[in-house]
């Protein structure tokens, strides 16, 4: 306490008061030397509800390219053309990401909004190009 500017009659009191109370002297060290906030009853929950709105969030996004799939099969059945597949569960992507990109935008408070949905159909065009290109090439190669 003394490197904060406090005098050391000032900085031993502290540290003599902080001692007897276990509990409230290891959280004020976390902050202090780690920068660890103590876990609060209210934050209890945050990791849980966290990881079920990214579970949910993945569920229902990583559904849309199925989605392409399976509204080609409803409308032609007859004609199983895969580049039309691919197309039609392209277009439900690119559309999606569109909206997450203006979603994001809006809640993170970033200025344009068309620029962020564009810039997420790009991202998401190249991930998903990548992993197509990488799937079949291992497709060919084994």
């Amino acid at each position: 306490y003394m490197q904060k500017g406090c005098s050391k009659q000032d900085a031993s009191t502290i540290m003599t008061t902080m001692v007897k109370y276990r509990g409230l002297f290891v959280d004020h060290r976390m902050v202090m030397e780690h920068g660890v906030l103590p876990p609060g009853e209210e934050g209890m929950w945050e990791p849980l509800k966290q990881g079920a709105v990214c579970f949910i969030s993945f569920v229902c996004f990583g559904l849309v390219p199925v989605v392409g799939f399976v509204f080609q099969y409803l409308l032609f059945k007859d004609d199983a053309d895969m580049t039309k597949t691919l197309l039609i569960a392209y277009a439900f992507t690119a559309f999606t990401l569109f909206v997450m990109g203006i979603i994001k935008a809006k809640l993170t408070g970033q200025g344009n909004s068309l620029l962020s949905g564009a810039v997420m159909v790009v991202n998401g065009t190249i991930a998903g190009g990548m992993a197509f290109v990488i799937g079949e090439i291992l497709t060919t190669a084994f």
